[in-house]
């Protein structure tokens, strides 16, 4: 049974926490949420080279040099999507009104289900980052590192789950739950970025052409994804319940972690990998004559390859429930038959990614103070590991910081992996050498709380006196 308990602390722990790569709905800075998660055009060096590493550097640079620090400020974001219930009628349905339970009306379960469509998701993702670094003090490009963890955790729950929860087992209804998956990981990043200017001409339409590319190195504490190939519930016409389950799950984590699972013990040193890979992304960056920029990247091209403690199960169920009692249903969890399928090590694909995007500098077409750029990307995933998905992402921003002391400010709209529509907000500031944004992918969430909540805080001290 401890294989049991560890499969079931990976899911709970790694929902709240867990580690991976960027992917096309993954979060990158509080710069580039801010404008909807756009950014492959931003240029903005160490704030936008994650989703577009020719971006490192400005096409003027001659030198600079920049670093965020956690040890003063830390540089994050969370972000967590989901189309199954908003956050006002959660606390509706589970807290009651006025210490009163509340009991669901026929249009609340049919709201819910409306919210559901044909699968619930669930997504959360985050991004730590430890430490940036970026300089160019030559003709030979600019250099950069950056250590990460990249967190992200997603669940699609077939809305069958939800209807028999919300109106029982009817007799002759069949439930599927076929769809179901989850999935999340642990990983560590390092990156290392070269970009340089190699192309300008100032009397052509093509004014400067950059190329950046990032070399990622993966490191992942854990890795945990369950999905079923067959699941079902009958009720026939004797008032009998029928499962029919089949369902596959893989586990891996590192073997500090796994005694303090599964023996309890205290992690004294710095856990081991449970895996390791390595990315790479690649990206151009250009600007025309008229002061439009053009980005192109594919990032995340890589895998992970899990070799530590790792299991590839398949559970089962086949059996008929007479009548709902404490009785029946504990002969049902004990009737979940599990198969050991191997324990070699397999590979996760890494969240690859093509990314395209455009920047108009609209204080040079419109009369109007201090600087404006409006901003539009699209983002197309690979696959759907990690923050991934093939479902394409479409975001619209725009920044505008009408005079030199005044703050920046950020606003963009962008559909998330459920499928809605969020709208960011964010403002940044920027006071001798240190650059601050704050900003929120959905500021609705901000201001009454639904089913998305996001924040985002960067901090960066930067150093252009070289130039």
């Amino acid at each position: 049974m401890k294989t049991n308990k560890l499969l079931f602390i990976l899911i709970a722990l790694f929902s709240i926490n867990s580690y991976s790569q960027n992917g096309s709905f993954g979060q990158n800075s509080a710069r580039t949420i801010g404008i909807g998660n756009a950014g492959v055009a931003l240029m903005d060096r160490l704030y936008s080279n994650q989703v577009n590493p020719a971006s490192l550097m400005n096409f003027t640079d001659s030198s600079f040099f920049e670093i965020t620090n956690i040890a003063i400020l830390p540089n994050f974001n969370i972000s967590g999507s989901s189309n199954i219930l908003p956050i006002k009628d959660l606390n509706l349905y589970f807290s009651g009104v006025n210490g009163q339970p509340y009991y669901l009306k026929d249009k609340d379960k049919s709201n819910i289900i409306s919210n559901i469509g044909e699968t619930g998701e669930i997504f959360f993702t985050s991004r730590i980052n430890l430490l940036s670094v970026g300089f160019k003090f030559g003709n030979i490009g600019a250099f950069g590192i950056s250590v990460d963890g990249l967190a992200n955790a997603r669940l699609n729950l077939p809305s069958d789950m939800v209807k028999l929860v919300l109106y029982g087992n009817p007799l002759g209804i069949t439930y599927n739950f076929k769809d179901f998956t989850y999935q999340s990981a642990f990983n560590n990043v390092i990156s290392v970025s070269y970009a340089n200017r190699v192309y300008s001409d100032s009397v052509g339409m093509l004014k400067y052409l950059n190329v950046g590319t990032n070399v990622k190195m993966y490191s992942s504490l854990g890795f945990a994804d369950f999905k079923t190939s067959r699941a079902s519930v009958y009720t026939n016409q004797d008032a009998h319940i029928q499962f029919d389950f089949l369902g596959t799950a893989r586990t891996t984590v590192g073997p500090e972690i796994k005694s303090m699972i599964e023996d309890d013990k205290d992690i004294e040193t710095l856990p081991k990998s449970a895996g390791t890979g390595f990315g790479v992304d690649l990206g151009v960056l250009g600007e025309l004559d008229n002061g439009l920029r053009f980005g192109v990247s594919i990032t995340d091209i890589g895998s992970v390859n899990y070799t530590e403690n790792s299991e590839t199960k398949e559970f089962s169920l086949a059996t008929t429930v007479k009548s709902v009692n404490e009785k029946e249903i504990d002969s049902l969890i004990d009737g979940v038959k599990q198969k050991l399928i191997g324990t070699n090590s397999f590979a996760i694909t890494a969240p690859t990614t093509l990314r395209l995007g455009f920047a108009v500098p609209i204080h040079k077409f419109v009369s109007l103070p201090g600087l404006m750029n409006a901003y539009l990307d699209y983002a197309q995933g690979f696959n759907n590991n990690y923050a991934n998905a093939t479902t394409p992402r479409v975001s619209l921003g725009l920044d505008w910081k009408p005079f030199e002391y005044l703050p920046m400010l950020m606003t963009g709209l962008s559909n998330d992996i459920t499928g809605n529509i969020r709208w960011s907000l964010g403002l940044g500031y920027s006071v001798w050498k240190i650059d601050l944004y704050l900003s929120t992918y959905d500021v609705i969430s901000a201001i009454s709380p639904n089913t998305n909540a996001a924040i985002a805080f960067n901090f960066r001290w930067r150093f252009d006196w070289l130039n």
